[in-house]
């Protein structure tokens, strides 16, 4: 059950900003201004110009590399920036910027050189320090080298959760997500065991951790792997540390979550063992999966989402069974470019009604029938303000999108869900423009994709280009509405229902409308489409009362994303 229309968009761990091109929490432009995109286009422009008339000039390659970045054009401003960024280097922000690319790109050899080098070039202690330092702990993370943390120090606050990744790092014993195949083929393929097209619906996976069953849903958004902290009491996670987030789900609202180890987590025919894992108060907020599959997970693989086949298939990143995956995808794979920024946040190039260049991010865990999240900037940008539907009894919104897509995969008309990312300066907080961002459904449209960490590439199928051009319907509730129900008094459904011991789900009643909220979320308005039934358009879900003997409501069903919950009123 997500009554939010999401698990989470989080910034848990927000990027690190460069810091001489960078005010903290905002792009700069000339005269103290904001740097939107399309100031920062312009300058692209001239930044351009001038670098392609002398690139000898230190300083117009420096400008370029610089503008490149704001604009997420990552790729090109790696190799713009490469001949400054060297070991010889003396100028400390030219080598910062160069690790922060490579890191950026997954060049990660080149950013430990980079970041190491930058330890030396700055002062004990320092700003400029503090910084190489968090960096080297990120290459570190996504090496799968927890031992090397030991060897950094990280003072001062803990504003960018750099601190409790360290602390986690330094208690963890031996390596992370040792990869174990128990067959001679290096392919497994997980079914999805839910209907994954119902509206709302994210692809649901059984799996074992600790050889416990457990069910989970996939989403590429998350970190580490999560687990409900019931759950993970009962299949025995040992936690190490704890940590502060914040997320949608909560309502921004920060939360205790508990870190720790799973000795295994078994998938088909290959294990995991000594896997780091976030604890989370999962389904005490509603919801009803055991918990999800991330992209730290993903990452260890070369991992398909196949849709058409309802699987998630896992093949070793290196190997006969890797070439041989490439070679199936025909003479003309629809191939692109991403980049990873914090620990786990992907990006692509993408575009929204006809304007291109846009940075999107890469979340298969949004559990709404909208593709799309988008900025409050971004509508700025598009000149679509105008067009905002505040959605009554929450504070978020929707604008009607033309067309939507990522790299040649453009989509037609669409809406977009704005008013939902939980930190300050969403756009901007990680030193580039985050622009939009893409869910599961706007993926399972095109068969399967692929994320290959070995390359930083997404692959979709030959026919995706074909599939992009397909009619879009609109979205579907999942409610049927009846025209010839008689409404019921809104005050018979008043009242607390219990789902689990100690959470339960209120039932409010404001002007005749109906309201219905979940622990630490907003209450969502409600829409009668039946006797006793109840559509939450929002959430893409159903609640239908049940009534007694004597016709008073004794319980509440909750329908979404084919799961069920029932509340007996107390």
């Amino acid at each position: 059950m997500i009554l939010r229309p999401f698990p989470k968009v989080s910034a848990a761990f927000s990027v690190l900003l460069l810091s001489a091109l960078l005010s903290p929490g905002r792009l700069v432009a000339q005269e103290d201004r904001p740097l939107t995109r399309s100031l920062a286009e312009e300058q692209l422009a001239e930044l351009e110009a001038a670098y392609r008339a002398s690139p000898g000039d230190d300083e117009n390659r420096r400008a370029y590399a610089k503008i490149l970045y704001t604009l997420g054009n990552m790729w090109e401003a790696n190799d713009v920036m490469a001949p400054l960024a060297a070991t010889v280097s003396s100028i400390a922000d030219d080598v910062f910027l160069g690790a922060r690319l490579a890191y950026l790109v997954g060049a990660y050899d080149r950013a430990e050189i980079l970041y190491e080098r930058l330890r030396t070039l700055s002062t004990p202690d320092s700003e400029l320090q503090v910084q190489a330092s968090e960096g080297l702990l990120l290459v570190h993370y996504q090496t799968n080298r927890y031992d090397l943390a030991r060897g950094i120090e990280l003072p001062g606050s803990d504003a960018t959760g750099r601190r409790s990744l360290l602390a986690f790092m330094k208690k963890f014993e031996g390596e992370p997500h040792q990869v174990e195949w128990m067959s001679s083929e290096r392919v497994t393929r997980l079914p999805m065991i839910n209907d994954y097209t119902e509206p709302g619906a994210l692809p649901l996976f059984r799996l074992k951790v600790n050889g416990h069953e457990v069910e989970f849903i996939l989403d590429t958004g998350g970190d580490r792997l999560y687990i409900d902290e019931e759950v993970a009491a009962q299949v025995g996670i040992r936690k190490i540390h704890e940590r502060r987030s914040r997320y949608a789900y909560t309502g921004g609202e920060e939360v205790g979550e508990p870190l720790g180890v799973a000795d295994s987590v078994t998938m088909g025919n290959v294990r995991l063992t000594n896997v780091p894992v976030i604890v989370a108060k999962w389904k005490a907020l509603g919801l009803t999966s055991d918990g999800v599959i991330t992209t730290q997970v993903l990452k260890q693989f070369l991992s398909t989402v196949d849709y058409d086949a309802g699987e998630l298939v896992l093949r070793e990143r290196a190997g006969p069974e890797r070439q041989e995956f490439l070679a199936s995808l025909g003479g003309n794979p629809v191939r692109m470019p991403f980049w990873m920024s914090a620990t786990h946040l992907m990006y692509t190039k993408g575009s929204v009604n006809g304007r291109s260049g846009f940075n999107v991010f890469m979340d298969s865990g949004l559990a709404s029938s909208m593709p799309l999240v988008i900025l409050d900037e971004t509508v700025e940008e598009l000149g679509i303000s105008e067009t905002k539907v505040e959605i009554e009894g929450t504070d978020y919104y929707w604008v009607p999108i033309e067309t939507h897509g990522i790299g040649s995969l453009t989509r037609g008309a669409t809406q977009a869900l704005g008013n939902v990312f939980v930190e300050e300066d969403a756009y901007t907080s990680g030193g580039f423009f985050r622009d939009v961002l893409v869910s599961h459904q706007y993926l399972r449209h095109f068969g399967s994709w692929t994320i290959d960490f070995e390359t930083m590439s997404y692959y979709f199928p030959e026919d995706s280009r074909e599939r992009a051009a397909s009619p879009i319907t609109s979205p579907d509730t999942g409610v049927g509405d009846d025209e010839d129900f008689r409404p019921g008094n809104p005050e018979d459904y008043v009242g607390s229902y219990e789902v689990a011991p100690g959470v339960s789900l209120e039932v409010t009643v404001e002007a005749g409308e109906v309201f219905l909220q979940a622990p630490g979320q907003q209450r969502v308005g409600m829409k009668q489409v039946g006797e006793d039934a109840f559509s939450i358009p929002l959430a893409n879900a159903r609640v239908s009362f049940e009534r007694g003997d004597v016709e008073q409501v004794t319980a509440l069903v909750l329908k979404q994303a084919g799961n069920q919950t029932r509340g007996l009123k107390r």
